[in-house]
């Protein structure tokens, strides 16, 4: 939310002069790294939480008796 938030300030700012727009430029940078960052989080997470799964499933199903 914050990213977004920052994106649009970033825009508004580009209307200003000299100064605010050279802000509104880095301020729309840093929105958009952070809109990578969490993308990557994100991602990283969902990879843990379906490997978490499948190895609880796996142990799940060799304590059952299932062949590995």
């Amino acid at each position: 939310m914050s990213g977004f938030l920052q994106a649009v300030l970033g825009y508004w700012l580009l209307d200003g002069g000299l100064f605010a727009t050279v802000l509104g430029g880095f301020t729309l940078f840093v929105a958009a790294l952070q809109f990578v960052i969490v993308y990557g989080l994100w991602r990283w997470k969902l990879a843990v939480t379906v490997y978490g799964l499948e190895v609880f499933l796996s142990v799940g199903g060799f304590s059952l008796g299932a062949p590995i």
